[in-house]
């Protein structure tokens, strides 16, 4: 069972300062965590105490905490130079573009703004506690976490990046199908598309 948690780095007073909370050790983290998931199931008696004692003794209790995995304002622009690359290979300028996200500190940074800016993509925000604001997105992600992250133990965060690029690039884009497509595959999709726009420019 894998849990993800989204825990923030600090916090502002009432005068608007943020100050940020001191890091604490992983592992100390990973005990609490494995002593307050242990004493959970003893309480709804799932689990004997002399178990769970047993567990918390062993070198290897199947419980970890990994703080260190941050998206970078750099990684999400390289993300976004290479999809325009490969989908956009003549130029993206005037193309009509949009880019809908969160709100976080990616894609409302200084420097990631100026890119899109230049490049004339309009970014759309989604309101404030409002999945349905970004409601593909949410889709899409859910359906990674059921077909490729719920599914492997990964042995590091390379080897995750990897896997899920490999999943969307072959399984997702070409095989799998949405009514919103007409029953069609993303890629086959984007090929009728072109195909479509080639044949009304060759008209003019």
């Amino acid at each position: 069972m894998h849990l993800h948690f989204l825990v923030t780095e600090g916090g502002t007073d009432e005068a608007g300062v943020f100050h940020k909370i001191p890091r604490i050790d992983d592992s100390r983290l990973a005990e609490i965590f494995a002593r307050e998931v242990l004493a959970m199931l003893v309480r709804k008696e799932l689990l004997s105490p002399e178990w769970a004692e047993r567990i918390l003794s062993w070198r290897h209790s199947g419980f970890s905490v990994h703080s260190l995995v941050r998206a970078k304002t750099s990684e999400w622009k390289e993300a976004l130079d290479g999809a325009l690359c490969e989908k956009f290979p003549w130029g993206v300028r005037d193309q009509g573009l949009k880019l809908v996200s969160d709100n976080g500190s990616q894609p409302t940074s200084v420097a990631f703004m100026k890119d899109t800016a230049e490049l004339g993509i309009n970014q759309i925000f989604c309101s404030y506690d409002n999945p349905r604001g970004n409601a593909e997105t949410e889709r899409v992600i859910r359906t990674i976490k059921e077909e490729v992250l719920w599914l492997n133990d990964f042995g590091s965060f390379e080897e995750a990046r990897a896997t899920i690029g490999a999943w969307i690039g072959e399984d997702y884009n070409r095989l799998y199908v949405h009514s919103a497509l007409g029953y069609r595959s993303p890629e086959e999709f984007r090929q009728q598309w072109i195909q479509s726009q080639e044949a009304v420019l060759g008209g003019c």
